[in-house]
């Protein structure tokens, strides 16, 4: 019985862990920045977040109804039926760290897009933004579509296209990089929302 308790225990412990560990979200100023739940879906749920020290609660959403909790006169918070804040024409002021039920979500707002610029064949590195850490997943524009690429997390990376070159890795810092580049890698890559616009020359110029 005794056993049986620890188990438990350890267990509730490795869930409050997981929820704790933030999730990270970048945006650019004036577009409409999602910030979900964990892997909450339904329910109650309160979102709050950090402001001059304090926590603050924004909005409380249970069954589709919304009660909020902050004067909001531009109409700027709001939720989705999966339980995720949504807050619109995002700025500087709204970058920090959100809470929701035990998630932690630090939301970073980008001014504009970051330019790399790298010659044909060589490897290019793509950085998050300001993101060094957490989990992030890296994707792009193809084709008028936004495929994901890669989730790192911890040191930990999950390819979610086909790579048998192997061409595309991440870093310690979450950066994305490229092998071999070509003109074909050139165009808007996306981490978290944060866009990096790469530019491949030619080996001519």
């Amino acid at each position: 019985m005794k056993l049986l308790l620890l188990m438990c225990l350890l267990s509730s412990s490795s869930v409050d862990t997981a929820q704790t560990e933030p999730l990270h979200v970048s945006q650019r100023e004036g577009r409409l920045a999602v910030l979900h739940c964990g892997n909450l879906t339904s329910g109650k749920v309160t979102w709050n977040r950090d402001v001059s020290g304090q926590t603050v609660d924004i909005l409380t959403t249970h069954n589709g109804e919304m009660t909020k909790h902050i004067a909001d006169l531009d109409r700027r918070y709001g939720s989705q039926a999966d339980l995720a804040l949504t807050v619109l024409r995002v700025s500087q002021s709204d970058a920090g760290r959100y809470y929701c039920s035990g998630a932690t979500v630090e939301l970073s707002v980008t001014d504009q897009p970051l330019h790399v610029r790298q010659r044909e064949g060589n490897t290019v590195a793509l950085h998050c933004g300001k993101l060094t850490r957490g989990t992030v997943t890296w994707s792009r524009d193809v084709g008028g579509q936004t495929v994901d690429i890669l989730t790192t997390r911890n040191g930990e990376t999950t390819k979610h296209i086909a790579d048998p070159d192997r061409r595309y890795g991440s870093g310690a810092d979450l950066a994305l990089t490229v092998l071999r580049v070509s003109q074909s890698d050139t165009g808007r890559y996306y981490c978290s929302g944060a866009p990096v616009e790469l530019t491949v020359m030619s080996r001519n110029v």
